[in-house]
């Protein structure tokens, strides 16, 4: 795996040094982001190297990169599947309440590991033996990546340097609460074209394998047999759907993927208001946080779900840490939409910028919903027409077959 030096500052505006290993130098980055480091420099390290004096000791933020620290550094959980968001809202919603109610805070983990199950009872038990150790709670989370997303993590850390950990945490809470309605929203208006979809695949499909073995394999005409029908019907498909969930597997947050998705007809409208909510929610929740305003950009930026978008939202990371604005850090590469930046632009100029940016992320919301009811009205419709299309044209070639083999010219 590559090695990297960096040079980094603190929450407190310290430097700090290192060696980290990573898979690239944007995941060197997002690991350093996810310790409260925010990198200042990441540059490939020649040849062998060794540790420096300054380096700053922080478990691993995720599969791929490794950080170089004097001592044993603890390694995230492994095998550990995820947590959905409705799940995660509750617990912090609950723990929210524990720590508001003043009860010691290994107490509250504790109370935790009981009400909930899977990882996330594991991990309050974690979260309570590193209280008992007089360690923040942050430290026990860090060490789950598939479980709490650096938008959490970044907003513990601030509610706990900033003495209203109960706040952040009731914020998260809603934060996921959102994100939760939002994909319910999402499946629930594509229910009906994701079945025409399958509809429009299978079929054609079945049109077909009933024509071949009515037809048999020695029909004249060259109609094809139920074998034939087979391999030249069925293994495509199979191929098609083992392509479609290797690619959705394995490059998935691809940049050159979500490029693709964005440049679809109607699909690309909602994928953009989509990302353009979640990065909104997530900066509003960090700002409001007291996260320092170039993390609180980098962190939503890798939250919006889209790697080509948080990209581009990344490069104006320069232009904010040299104290421009964003509205104008973001201008030449519009990753927004024309209304989000308007509304970003008014949010600055008022210095209201939290509750701006939460009305960017309620209107984005809203215009992917609407997006999602226009992309099915216009979607149904011609699937079925091509369903249509497609038996006809099976139905056609069988009966031309048929009748065609009666009618032979005179020798």
């Amino acid at each position: 795996m590559p090695t990297y030096r960096y040079v980094a500052k603190d929450s407190a505006g310290k430097t700090a040094a290192g060696i980290l290993e990573a898979e690239s130098e944007q995941a060197a980055g997002r690991a350093l982001r996810d310790q409260g480091l925010w990198p200042l420099r990441v540059v490939p390290a020649k040849g062998r190297v060794a540790a420096p004096d300054m380096v700053v000791p922080a478990a691993p933020a995720g599969p791929g990169v490794a950080l170089r620290a004097p001592g044993p550094a603890a390694a995230p959980g492994r095998g550990e599947r995820g947590v959905s968001p409705l799940d995660l809202s509750v617990f912090f919603h609950h723990l929210a309440t524990a720590v508001h109610s003043g009860m010691p805070l290994a107490r509250c983990m504790e109370i935790m590991a009981q009400q909930s199950r899977g990882p996330l009872s594991r991990i309050s038990l974690e979260a309570q033996a590193a209280v008992n150790r007089g360690l923040p709670i942050s430290t026990a989370f860090v060490r789950h990546p598939r479980v709490f997303s650096p938008t959490a993590l970044a907003m513990v850390r601030a509610g706990e340097k900033g003495g209203f950990l109960d706040t952040a945490l009731q914020r998260i809470a809603e934060v996921l609460e959102r994100q939760h309605q939002l994909r319910q929203t999402i499946r629930r208006e594509t229910a009906y074209p994701k079945l025409v979809v399958g509809a429009a695949l299978v079929i054609p499909v079945a049109v077909r394998l009933i024509v071949g073995s009515i037809a048999g394999s020695s029909a004249p005409g060259g109609v094809s047999g139920f074998g034939s029908a087979i391999w030249s019907t069925v293994v495509p498909l199979f191929l098609l759907i083992a392509a479609v969930v290797l690619v959705n597997r394995f490059a998935a947050g691809a940049p050159w993927l979500d490029r693709m998705k964005l440049q679809i007809p109607l699909v690309g409208r909602v994928v953009r208001h989509v990302a353009v909510a979640q990065f909104s929610r997530s900066l509003a929740s960090l700002y409001r946080a007291g996260v320092p305003y170039p993390e609180a950009v980098g962190t939503a930026a890798d939250a919006c779900g889209n790697a080509f978008l948080a990209e581009r939202l990344r490069r104006a990371l320069p232009a904010v840490q040299r104290g421009e604005r964003l509205s104008v850090a973001l201008g030449p590469s519009h990753p927004l939409t024309p209304m989000a930046m308007n509304m970003l632009i008014t949010g600055e100029e008022t210095g209201d910028l939290d509750a701006m940016l939460d009305k960017v992320a309620d209107y984005a919301e809203g215009e992917a919903g609407t997006s999602i009811k226009v992309m099915t009205s216009m979607l149904t419709p011609l699937l079925i027409l091509l369903i249509g299309i497609a038996v006809a044209v099976e139905v056609l070639r069988f009966y031309t077959g048929l009748f065609g083999s009666h009618l032979t010219l005179p020798e």
